[in-house]
């Protein structure tokens, strides 16, 4: 496999995909690192305490890593109102793109990103990374199977002590699209549809704390299957301190043979007949950025289609919206990934 030359646009969040890249040495070769603040990439390397690739190049403007001919790739870890304008330029530049999740703010945000990606030829990934994390790989495989029956209910929760500086970008509903579901329920929302699939209702409730952002800091979410199954999310910006924080994505299954819990701090359990039979699961392999930067070098080398794939993050930022509509009108809303 040949070394990939890419880009990271963003050195924000943009520092978790430095470390999956420079931990990735036969797949990539970081070139370039791009952002408006230059003492920001400096921290970025001092806070993962790595030195900086003698051949990494330091950009202020993105346009750089998109007019050099050596950058295969990019990664745009940006503000979300600015993933359309970056990676339709990234696309039309014939690079391949790892954007950070959603994919967009609005479906037809999204639709720009994924026909510039298609008429160019490019890869085009969402780093939903939690799908490349070994319980929920395992949760995938125990639910798909079978193994636990037909699912009958589950539920799943984010919490996180969110109280961003004051002018972030965060704050504002207009560049994120949304509050907490959009920042970062989402992953639970893609989780949910890889698990099982498309749901037919959603019906959501959203609370607001003006003081930490525009849009809503928490929501109770419920979703409907067609087959009867019930799914619940409680996504929580608002943690003080009683409840540890951040505790992202526990989840809870309810099947027909079985059931499972994975929780941040107790691990995956698999359940049999009411408890008489009941296994542990070890899943301490934590390896999301690694893993994640694995798929993506061969989805570029084999021409592959990603797991989480355009149109597939397409399909969990319709089920965003589907639940901002149901927050803003108090009732159900069908849930279609194909209208949002």
């Amino acid at each position: 496999m040949s070394t990939i030359n890419i880009a990271v646009i963003g050195a924000g969040f943009g520092r978790h995909h430095i470390n999956g890249i420079l931990n990735q040495p036969d797949r990539f070769r970081l070139g370039m690192v791009c952002d408006q603040n230059a003492e920001r990439i400096t921290d970025a390397f001092e806070t993962l305490k790595l030195a900086r690739p003698a051949a990494c190049r330091i950009g202020r403007d993105y346009q750089e890593a998109l007019n050099d001919p050596d950058i295969q790739a990019v990664v745009v870890s940006l503000p979300h109102h600015l993933h359309a304008e970056v990676c339709v330029k990234a696309a039309q530049a014939h690079k391949h793109i790892l954007v950070d999740k959603p994919i967009a703010r609005t479906l037809a945000e999204a639709d720009f990103i994924i026909q510039a990606a298609e008429q160019n030829h490019v890869t085009l990934m969402v780093a939903f990374n939690l799908r490349f994390e070994r319980p929920f790989r395992k949760m995938h495989e125990v639910v798909t199977s079978g193994e636990i029956g037909s699912p009958l209910y589950a539920m799943t929760r984010h919490y996180q002590c969110f109280n961003a500086p004051a002018g972030s970008n965060w704050h504002s509903k207009t560049s994120v699209g949304g509050g907490c579901v959009m920042g970062s329920g989402v992953h639970n929302l893609d989780l949910m549809r890889w698990f099982f699939g498309e749901p037919e209702e959603v019906f959501a409730y959203g609370t607001h704390d003006l003081q930490r952002l525009e849009a809503e800091a928490a929501a109770a979410i419920s979703f409907r299957y067609a087959n009867g199954l019930v799914v619940n999310f409680c996504c929580n910006w608002v943690c003080s301190g009683a409840v540890p924080s951040p505790c992202f994505d526990d989840w809870e299954v309810f099947g027909s043979a079985g059931d499972i819990v994975n929780r941040q701090n107790t691990g995956f359990r698999i359940g049999h007949e009411f408890g008489k039979q009941s296994a542990e699961v070890t899943c301490d392999e934590v390896k999301p950025y690694e893993n994640l930067w694995e798929h993506f070098a061969t989805a570029i080398t084999t021409g592959n289609q990603p797991l989480t794939h355009g149109r597939d993050a397409r399909a969990t930022l319709a089920l965003v919206l589907n639940a901002y509509e149901s927050m803003k009108t108090g009732r159900p809303v069908k849930c279609d990934p194909a209208l949002g």
